[in-house]
């Protein structure tokens, strides 16, 4: 009504798009949301940033890969010292894993990595994103028996964040990364520091599994060389 009826003489359009868009959201009738939200994006602060938010999330959960990376790629053009650009990025690395892209997920990934080395100060509160993305990256380079990457990468975050609940993982597949490239030392001290911590986690079980299985083997060794 107030549209139509005062058209370009109501000078709050753009608070009244966002009231109507999140009046639609609230009825799940999330594409007239998003058609008003859109028009948003060239209104002026603080309406632009929140339409750029509620865009992206709602690319995000539609999995619209190509236009979540054009918002996000606006979006940091336009707030570049926002942390909310991490995020995004990793949501990026996210939708890629989902459809299959695993190296391009790992270069989104990275690229979350890289952007807290430069700016730490800019995404303190974005540590869950940053704690994950690494540890995808330690993950996915153990799997491809890359250790030397593997090991650099999971102890780091073992160090960065030792109370994270992937913490036990990161610190076995380090071990089991220095045990494949003969750093026996290393991986000793790697998988006590997990079995210390993290002593009911299923990580500290396989631990203490193939400490066993190493063990068998040697005495079976010693059996059939004394026979």
């Amino acid at each position: 009504e107030i549209r139509t009826r005062l058209k370009t003489r109501f000078k709050r359009i753009e608070e009244l798009r966002q009231q109507l868009a999140m009046a639609y959201d609230s009825k799940e009738r999330f594409g007239k949301a998003a058609s008003l939200m859109w028009k948003n994006t060239r209104a002026a602060e603080p309406y632009r940033r929140e339409a750029f938010l509620w865009l992206l999330d709602y690319s995000f959960v539609l999995g619209q890969e190509k236009t979540h990376r054009e918002l996000a790629q606006s979006f940091a053009k336009l707030y570049p010292t926002d942390p909310r650009i991490i995020h995004d990025i990793y949501r990026q690395g996210l939708m890629a894993l989902e459809k299959g892209k695993q190296t391009q997920a790992m270069g989104w990934f990275r690229a979350v990595v890289d952007q807290y080395r430069k700016i730490p100060t800019i995404v303190l509160n974005q540590g869950p994103t940053i704690e994950q993305s690494w540890l995808m990256l330690g993950k996915n380079s153990w799997l491809n028996g890359k250790d030397k990457e593997a090991t650099r990468l999971l102890t780091t975050a073992a160090s960065l964040w030792p109370n994270h609940n992937s913490t036990a993982e990161a610190l076995f597949l380090a071990g089991s990364s220095a045990r494949r490239m003969g750093k026996e030392e290393l991986s000793e001290i790697l998988w006590n520091r997990c079995q210390k911590e993290f002593p009911k986690s299923y990580w500290s079980r396989e631990i203490k599994i193939r400490r066993q299985v190493t063990e068998w083997k040697k005495g079976w060794k010693r059996e059939i060389q004394t026979k």
